[in-house]
């Protein structure tokens, strides 16, 4: 079984070299942003669509999706943005239900300007929890790469895969 790290290709570069340094197998690829090819389920194929900025892959197929997100993001995209029919960050967080074991990792801190917001920051991961959506809290991008090496380690280990570490 093989399994394979997908890092969208706007990702930032010292995510996906820290994931290559741990001996993660990891391939830049776009999946967040519009493709021609894409057409519509972005699953399985060429993946691109498929609002994660994180994806692994075994034998191919899709096991898990993660977005990245600072809290000051989550905060604007839950308060900011225009109301009807459906707000985009939430839009592109129902898009993850694709994928088996689905997750956000919220990076950093609340900076000063929306401290005031916090209730809306607590409101958004109530409604993560209620969507199924996992929440990891990282301080740095350092972090987020640690994070994700551990999933795709336990992923490997619960698949019997050999370490790619040497």
């Amino acid at each position: 079984m093989k399994l394979t790290f997908i890092c969208d290709s706007l990702a930032p570069m010292a995510l996906f070299q820290a994931l290559r340094r741990a001996g993660i197998p990891t391939e830049r690829k776009p999946l967040c942003r519009p493709h021609p090819d894409y057409a519509g389920d972005g699953i399985p194929g060429t993946l691109t669509g498929c609002e994660a900025d994180f994806v692994i892959l075994l034998n191919g197929r899709p096991v898990a999706g993660f977005r990245r997100l600072s809290q000051d993001e989550a905060v604007l995209g839950s308060i900011h943005l225009p109301e009807p029919p459906e707000k985009e960050l939430y839009r592109r967080l129902m898009d993850l239900r694709l994928f088996p074991l689905r997750s956000l990792i919220l990076e950093g801190r609340l900076s000063g300007k929306y401290r005031m917001s916090r209730p809306a920051l607590y409101s958004f991961q109530y409604w993560c929890y209620r969507n199924h959506i996992f929440i990891f809290h990282s301080p740095n991008i350092e972090g987020s790469a640690s994070i994700l090496e551990v999933i795709f380690r336990k992923l490997q280990l619960s698949t019997h895969e050999p370490d790619t570490r040497d």
